[in-house]
């Protein structure tokens, strides 16, 4: 049973994402073809939510290897940059929240225990739901914060991948499954879930595209540097489309490396 609820878990750390992308663009009246909160390939199952989203369909499809949100049509037809950067960080703001949710939970279970809350969870929560709070309602900060932590991230995972192991620096979806594999406890569970939450959140503002950090990057080049983006902007995103194949490539390099002798 641990291992189904932090499966479970780990099922709506995707949809949360999709969902905090799916609210903004209801919010700015971008109109929204489908919300597909896990999978890709073909429909499994198909709902609405008319409250939230009105006929939009929600949908769970065949193979777990993704997620998206389907506008109707290209959103920078009818949106300014500010807003669009917005839309894009709405995702990762929801999976900090989502941490903040599931640690939240953790604690108060300790404490029902009777035992003292430990100051890291609780520094935890609070620091994930302050973050995901002012990525979703200050947008103006999005531009100058998201690249700075994202390129930031990235350099953190480049070093690791020269100094460490490639088994040990970078994890796919088989060790992450191997990982879960190992989960005895509910509140293990729970801490296993806040911690895909928040590296959902981190990995999405790495600068590569088509991640939300390559979108906001590429956002920010168009609003200030219109004409070294109408030279270059292909080029820019060709190369961080690159580098996101290169980061999938290793991640999956490093679970074949988990499963041979």
């Amino acid at each position: 049973m641990p291992i189904i609820l932090t499966i479970v878990l780990i099922i709506l750390a995707i949809a949360v994402h999709e969902l905090g992308h799916a609210i903004l663009m209801r919010h700015y009246g971008v109109a929204i073809s489908e919300i597909c909160i896990l999978g890709v390939g073909p429909k499994l199952l198909s709902f609405r939510c008319r409250k939230f989203f009105g006929d939009t369909p929600i949908t769970v499809r065949l193979f777990p290897l993704g997620a998206f949100v389907k506008p109707a049509e290209p959103m920078d037809n009818f949106i300014g940059n500010k807003q669009y950067e917005h839309i894009f960080v709405g995702g990762i703001a929801m999976n900090f929240l989502y941490t903040g949710f599931l640690v939240g939970i953790f604690s108060l279970l300790i404490a029902f225990r009777g035992n003292v809350i430990a100051p890291v969870p609780l520094l935890l929560c609070l620091a994930s739901s302050g973050i995901g709070l002012c990525l979703w309602k200050l947008p103006r900060v999005i531009g100058y914060i998201v690249p700075i932590l994202g390129f930031s991230v990235l350099a953190f995972i480049i070093y690791n991948l020269t100094t460490l192991p490639i088994g040990e620096s970078v994890a796919g979806p088989i060790g992450i499954g191997m990982l879960v594999a190992k989960i005895n406890a509910y509140s293990y569970g729970l801490l296993f879930g806040a911690f895909i939450s928040i590296n959902l959140g981190i990995i999405n503002m790495l600068p590569l595209f088509p991640l939300d950090g390559g979108q906001i990057f590429l956002s920010v080049l168009h609003r200030r540097r219109p004409v070294f983006m109408a030279r270059y902007g292909t080029m820019i995103k060709t190369a961080l489309f690159v580098g996101m194949i290169c980061l999938f490539v290793l991640a999956f390099g490093s679970d074949i490396s988990k499963l041979l002798p």
